[in-house]
Formats: C-alpha cells, structure tokens, sequence
C-alpha cells in the first residue's frame, strides 16, 4: 500500500496547507478528526483512494515557500505562528462577520429570518473561540515556551499545569469540537453558503468571510491537533523522565 494511504489527514494536511482544499472538497474532516488514516478516510466516503493520492501528489508539487515545516519548528515559534497567523485573524475577522450578519438580518428580517438563529449561533462560536484563545495566550502556550526553554537549559522545569497537560488539552480539543460543530450548524442555516438571488451586498460578503473563517478555522484547529498537542505531551513526558 502507498505510505500516504497509511498516513493521517491530519499530518498531511500540517505538512502541505494546499491539500486542506482537497480534503475540504471531499467532506473529509481533517481538523477534529484529523487521527484518521487516508486510506480509512476514502473507504468511509466510497472515494477512489488512488485519485485522492494523486491530487494530493499533486498539490504536494505546488509552491509551498513560506510555510514552514511545523514537525520541526521551535516550540516557541510554533505557538506565535499560531497566534500571530490564526488568531490574529480571527480577532479581525469575527467582529466584522458578526456586524454584516446583525445588518443583514436585520435587512432581511421578513425574507430571510433563519439570518437571525445564525447570528445567535455565531454568537455562541465568538463567545467559545475567543475565550479558547485567551486560555492560550494566557496559560497553555505560555506553559508549552516554558518547557521549550527547559529543554535547551535557558529556564528551569516550570511547574505543572493545575489539572495536568493532557487534561488540559483535552479540554482545549473539546472546545474545538464544540467551534467546529458551530460552524457546521451556521453552514447548515445559511443553506451551505448558497446565496439567494434577493441577497444585498452585506449579506454577500459576510456569506464570503463566512467561507473564509471556516477554512482557517479548520486548518488552524488541525495545527494545534495534530502538531502542537503531540509534540507539547512528547516533550513534558520527556522532561519528566
């Protein structure tokens, strides 16, 4: 069987940004359930697993410069990637989405009132995410630098966590099921970003960075599970030993 076959979506996708297209064209969840074999992947959707492998071959022979290699970057500069690529972003982007959409469905209030449960749910997506990265900011990604310096003897061992690196990110990951399925449901109410022939120009724009968040929003999610949560959970049990 071809060694991509056996590989997980999750890393394929850390490995190379351009294939999240390919996997998010096929409906195969690389973020949340990343852990996936490729091959498990396409038997699970009744997808030809050799077409799927030569797209992503071929994706693989797109320009990648600028992307850095995420199985190999400091700790440190791995989680300032994250913060200053994705969350930058979202901070920047969700705010505006959540205005046009208030507008819109506001415009729309008679003609399109399923705009009204979205903004209430993109509201709920903005209240999960956004207190998910302050506890980054604030604890995981501080403790994880930490560790980093500890393992090239610039700090000492900083203490644990309170309820432990694994629980910790298992309530992180939580968080990103929660986000993602959010997501999924705003999707699902704005008719699978389908826009109506009656829709003005707010409404087509926040359709569009609706999009946009979704996309970030998986292979952001991806990066934190399929790179940074492994390799924090390899180097605190290495420390430890």
């Amino acid at each position: 069987m071809n060694a991509l076959a056996q590989q997980t979506v999750g890393r394929i996708v850390a490995e190379n940004l351009h294939t999240a297209k390919i996997f998010e064209s096929y409906n195969i969840d690389f973020c949340c359930q990343g852990n996936i074999e490729l091959a498990e992947a396409c038997r699970s959707k009744g997808l030809d697993l050799e077409e799927v492998i030569r797209q992503i071959n071929a994706a693989g022979r797109s320009q990648t410069r600028g992307q850095p290699d995420f199985f190999r970057l400091h700790l440190y500069d791995l989680t300032k990637y994250i913060v200053d690529v994705h969350h930058s972003y979202m901070y920047h982007l969700v705010p505006e989405i959540e205005s046009h959409l208030q507008v819109a469905s506001g415009t729309h209030a008679k003609s399109h009132p399923e705009l009204k449960e979205a903004l209430h749910t993109f509201a709920e997506f903005k209240d999960v995410f956004f207190r998910h990265m302050r506890m980054e900011e604030e604890e995981f990604f501080p403790y994880i630098n930490a560790l980093a310096q500890a393992n090239v003897g610039t700090a000492p061992m900083p203490p644990p966590m309170k309820m432990g690196l694994s629980e910790y990110i298992r309530f992180l990951e939580e968080d990103h099921r929660t986000a993602s399925g959010l997501i999924t449901k705003i999707k699902s109410i704005c008719n699978n970003y389908v826009i109506p022939s009656d829709a003005c120009i707010t409404y087509r724009l926040f359709i569009t960075q609706l999009q946009e968040l979704e996309a970030d929003t998986h292979v952001h999610i991806n990066l934190e599970e399929s790179v940074l949560h492994p390799r924090a959970r390899e180097l605190e049990q290495e420390l430890k030993s």
